[in-house]
Parts: structure tokens; sequence; C-alpha cells
């Protein structure tokens, strides 16, 4: 290979007494500065660092066409008071600490001759944010790191601020929750608290940190989805077996699916949500070969799909002959034996098998449709499951923008077009929902419309809860429902037990018009909160035979016999309103009149008992939102958002602002 030398002497004759030395500079052509001792690195010609950060430099021999030769051995020198150059591997590499501010030059020689030279600039270090890590993921809590590129200052600071990004779509953290970050060397750390209710495992949360650095503020959001069962959604329209959409070859509004959401060509219906079961041909062959779920619904046309056993998607489909999408199942009783929808086509039909949550290691979410009322009578009683803990059986009504285009879900008011059942009596002690039994141990019923007719029997119920044979630890939920009484009437929740270790939460309810009890809870670990029982014979009843549960944040008005029935003073108990002087808690309301609670409307068949702003019961009053609560209210019965910020969080259901 040609060398090319140039030899540059300069001499400046100032006077008879002076001169400068003179620098004599080689520039080799085939002799680089790189960042890797093996060729694989770059090349350096310009260095800028912040005092106390460091750089690795090596001499590298490459041939004319560039091919990487040797890591040769040179001399190092550093021109200028900006830093320290330690030299390594005989000459083969150099780390460079910058210390100083200011700009000087790092030369290398060979046979004392300047071959290269790299410029080299230092300012003043500022700190910075080197990587967000997440660890220790569980179903229930997440540890968090920010790193920084030096130790921490007593100046620096953090905060995490998080929300469920599941519950509540597009929140934004700073509005939730938020946590001082503690100093550990160059870290900022910080736990979870252990989430707890309606925050699900498999739910995402959207974590934002802020760090204050050299009086700078650096801001990331970052999603966790947090650990735990498979969840398994499935959706039921009652009596609704036909196809909700379909495509045919012949036809329009083609899909493909990639990474789990399948995207369509036009908009669906608004009604097709949450839980819906899509199956799909992509063969040649006749029939159809796949059947998913959707998860999620991100919008119109495109939704996140799971397959049967609740897992995302292995394989992409771009091209997808026929489609057709359906409820999985037509009756909610058929949940008790997981016979799905007869539509469905029976080469994919045969999908949900087995109802042992707890060793399948599954949750399950029935999401019930508006397409017609459940119109029955007797007993449901929820047989079959086995569920504990987070392994657990939700019936919910979908209302979400992420579970539906059009909320299937009252607005804390009766509505003869959203999800309904209709109970009527045909004998003593019936109901649509029954929890009771060895394994029955964790169900979930939310946001329906219960209209109950006794029909001249005794204690027929929206929901009934019994511990016999369950185990300690079990819970029943049961939240954002309607209950109303026609004919005679019958009774809303009914929480019985004899055991303590097992518990009830009934919250945001409106019970009205019933010949029973609006809401009956026993146990010191149960909780009714923010519920709204009115013209019921017992509005509120206490057993007391494992404990009192407590009462926190009910309005009780117009009762035929009691408005609190005894033994209501568990620990919690505080801010109710009562009709008369029932109302347990210091800073309860007693002796209140309907002008005081002004409820939106009384009239007979429109009734909304949501109350105004007007009302005595819109205040500040017990949250149950802070991490703290037994259990966290992210809306009110008419779908209001509250926030851990609000200066306003009324007494009762809900509020029609």
């Amino acid at each position: 290979m040609e060398l090319f030398r140039f030899f540059i002497s300069i001499f400046f004759i100032l006077s008879c007494t002076s001169s400068v030395d003179v620098q004599v500079y080689s520039v080799d052509r085939s002799i680089y500065v790189e960042s890797s001792s093996d060729g694989t690195g770059i090349r350096i010609t310009n260095i800028n660092l912040q005092t106390s950060e460091t750089i690795d430099l090596y001499a590298v021999k490459r041939a004319e066409n560039g091919e990487f030769e040797s890591n040769l051995s040179v001399s190092w020198e550093l021109e200028g008071d900006i830093g320290q150059l330690l030299i390594l591997s005989g000459g083969k590499s150099a780390k460079f600490e910058a210390q100083s501010t200011g700009s000087g030059k790092i030369f290398i020689r060979k046979n004392g001759v300047i071959i290269k030279s790299v410029d080299v600039a230092v300012s003043e270090f500022v700190n910075t944010v080197d990587s967000v890590n997440m660890t220790n993921i569980t179903s229930q809590s997440f540890d968090i790191t920010v790193v920084t590129k030096a130790t921490l200052s007593a100046s620096d600071s953090a905060k995490l601020y998080y929300c469920n990004h599941s519950k509540i779509p597009d929140c934004d953290p700073r509005q939730w929750y938020e946590i001082d970050m503690s100093k550990n060397g160059k870290n900022f750390e910080a736990s979870s608290p252990s989430f707890k209710f309606p925050d699900d495992p498999k739910d995402e949360i959207k974590v934002l940190t802020s760090v204050t650095l050299n009086s700078g503020v650096s801001e990331q959001t970052s999603i966790v989805r947090l650990d735990g069962p498979a969840q398994i959604y499935r959706s039921i329209g009652i009596n609704n077996t036909s196809a909700l959409a379909s495509r045919t070859s012949s036809g329009t509004n083609e899909a493909l699916i990639t990474d789990s959401v399948i995207v369509f060509d036009n908009p669906l219906a608004g009604n097709i949500g949450i839980g819906d079961a899509i199956v799909i041909d992509h063969s040649v062959t006749a029939g159809f070969e796949e059947i998913f779920f959707i998860r999620k619904r991100i919008s119109a046309n495109q939704f996140l799909l799971n397959d049967l056993n609740g897992a995302e998607l292995e394989t992409d489909y771009a091209e997808i002959l026929n489609w057709e999408i359906y409820r999985a199942y037509s009756r909610v009783t058929d949940t008790n034996t997981l016979d799905e929808n007869t539509g469905i086509p029976a080469e994919v039909r045969n999908f949900d098998t087995s109802q042992d949550a707890v060793n399948d290691n599954k949750a399950w979410h029935f999401a019930f449709y508006a397409d017609g009322a459940w119109s029955g009578s007797g007993k449901n009683n929820i047989s079959g499951w086995n569920l504990f803990g987070d392994n657990f059986l939700r019936f919910f009504v979908p209302f979400l923008s992420t579970h539906v285009g059009v909320s299937q879900r009252h607005s804390g008011k009766w509505d003869g077009t959203k999800a309904m059942i209709s109970w009527v009596g045909s004998g003593n002690y019936q109901w649509p929902f029954m929890q009771r039994g060895a394994g029955k141990n964790a169900v979930r019923v939310e946001g329906f419309q219960f209209q109950i007719d006794d029909g001249g029997y005794a204690n027929i119920y929206a929901f009934r809860v019994d511990d016999y044979n369950m185990a300690d630890g079990a819970y029943a939920y049961f939240h954002h429902n309607i209950i109303r009484g026609v004919g005679v009437g019958g009774g809303g929740f009914s929480f019985v037990m004899g055991n303590a270790d097992i518990k009830g939460y009934a919250f945001n309810n409106i019970a009205y018009d019933l010949g029973g009890t609006g809401f009956a809870l026993e146990g010191t670990n149960s909780v009714a909160s923010h519920n709204t029982s009115f013209r019921n014979d017992w509005n509120f009843l206490g057993y007391s035979g494992s404990g009192t549960a407590s009462y926190l944040g009910n309005i009780s008005h117009s009762s035929s016999t009691y408005e609190f029935r005894s033994s209501v003073s568990g620990v919690l108990s505080d801010y109710n309103i009562s009709e008369d002087t029932t109302a347990p808690g210091a800073n309860s309301y007693d002796n209140t009149t309907l002008g005081e609670i002004d409820f939106v409307d009384l009239t007979g068949g429109s009734e909304d008992l949501c109350i105004t702003t007007s009302s005595l019961a819109y205040m500040l009053g017990p949250k149950m939102i802070e991490e703290s609560d037994p259990f966290k209210i992210y809306y009110d019965a008419a779908g209001n958002l509250r926030r851990p910020s609000d200066t306003v969080f009324p007494l009762g259901a809900c509020v029609r602002n």
C-alpha cells in the first residue's frame, strides 16, 4: 500500500532571540482511531464528552480497500488540561476520562511522528436518565427502577405516577396515583402497591416517571401489563344464535389479522365487541378452520383477538376468505354447562370444555349484551365451577369504548334498551344468580338491570350469596346494578354467611320498589358503599351472626319498615343518609327530607335516583378510591369517572351533572 507522508516545517523568525517549536505531522491513511479493537467499531474523528464520562479508543490498521488488518501499538498523547489519558494493552488502546471543561486534542504517534489527531471537547456534566426498567411483575404489583448515568445528588428526585389503562382508557397518570421514588446510588426505585379490585390480573397499568436532575425534568411514559391467570372473555346474547356480521368470498368487507389484531375494510355495528366469537375460513377447504374471541375494541373496524385459551395469536392471516361473528353463548344458564351458541359453525364450536378455573389458571368474564331481556323464574345456581382468588367468574355488561361501540349498560336510570334481567318468582327462594357451595368462591355481578316480581313468594333476590361449603377468603362483588321491584317486588343483594373470613362488596347499586330488602350484608370484612335504596320494605339490613358489615356513603329513604335495620355499624360505617335516625356513623345525616336529597326524578315509571348537584349528598364524602380502601370505585352508577384528586365525591350511587 502506498503511504503518503507530508512534512511541514514552519519557521517564524520573530526576532533574533525568539522562535516557536516545530511539530512534525504525518497523515497515515491506513491507521484510524476507532471504538473497537476488532474492526467492528466506528471511526472517531472528534469527541464530545461531559465531565466524569469516559471513552475507549483503539488504533486500527486497515487495508487500502478498508478491510481490517490489525489492532496495532502506537504512542498516545493528550494536549490540553481537560482530563486523563490512560494507555492500555501496550499502546493498542487508551481510555480518556473527561475531568475539566475545555478543548484539546488526542494524538497518536508512530516512530515519533504524529499520524492521527482527534479533537476533544469537554462540557460540564449533566446527569440524565439512562433507562426505565420494570421488574418483579406479578398479578398484583410491580417494581420500577430509573437508572441514571451518575450517582444521584441530594437535590435529585423522582415521582412515579400511575393509572389503570385497561379500566380507564387513555387515563392520565398524573390525575390518579403518585409515589415518591427512593434513591439508591445511580438509581431511583419504587414498588407499586398491592393492587386490588377493580385492578385485575393482565390489566395494563400506565406509568409515568417524572425525574428531576440538575434542576431539569425528564418524563417517560410506559405500559406495565400485570401478570396472572389467562383472561377468558365470552359474550352472551339472549336467544341470539344468528351471525352478527359476516363476509363470504363473494361479499364485501374483507379482513386480515396481523399481530393478533383483525382489521376490517369497513366499520362493524356498534353492538359488536368484547367476548364475541369470530370464525374464519382461510383455506380452500370447505368450512371454517379457526375461532377467535374479541379481547379489546380498538376502533369500529379494529379489534384485538385472543385464542380460545386467552392468549394472543401466534399466526397472521393475510388472506381470509370468509368470516362470521357470533355471540359466544345464547343463554346465561348455558355457562353452567359450557354449552356454546348453537349458531356457531359446528366445526369450531366445542371451544370451552373445563370449568376448573383454579387448576386451569384462568379467570372467566361473561359479557352480557342487550340483545334481549333474560326473562326467567326459578333458581339459577352457579354450578360446575371451581373458583378462588384471581381465578374468578364475572358476569358484566360492557360499557367502555374498549368493550363495545355502543354501551350496553344503563346510565344510572332504568333503560329498556339496555341489558336487562326480568325475574318472576314461582316459588320461595329463587334468583337469577346464586353463589353457594364448594368451589364457588369468587363471583362478580356488575352493570345489570334486574326487574324482580316475587309473584307472592318469599326471598326472591337478584343475587343471593350463601357461604355454605365456601372456603376462607371467598368473596362476592355486586356493583353498578339497578334492581327495581314490580308487582309485589322482591329483594336485591342478599349476602348471608357464618364465616367472617368471607366478604361481600356491594357498591354503586340502586334498588327501589322492592317488597323485600334492598341490600343485606353480614361479616366484618363486608362493605356496602355508595348505594341508593329507596321505597323498599327494608332498605338496608345488617346481619350480625358473623360480625357486622360496614355501611359507607349510602342513601336510604322512604322504606316501608326499616331504613338501616340494626347491626349495620361496622368499623367503616359513616357518611350515610337516612330518612329516620338510623344512619350509622359519626358524620351521617339523619331525618333528611326528599327535598334535601334531591333525586333527579321521582315520577312513577321514569325514576332517576341519581342526585343533582344541589343535593345534600353532593359533597366530599368517603372516596373509596385510595389504595388503602377495601376496593376502589372508578365510576359511579351513571358512568361518571371519579378520581382521587376530585374535590367532590358524592354519597349514593350516582350524580346527574
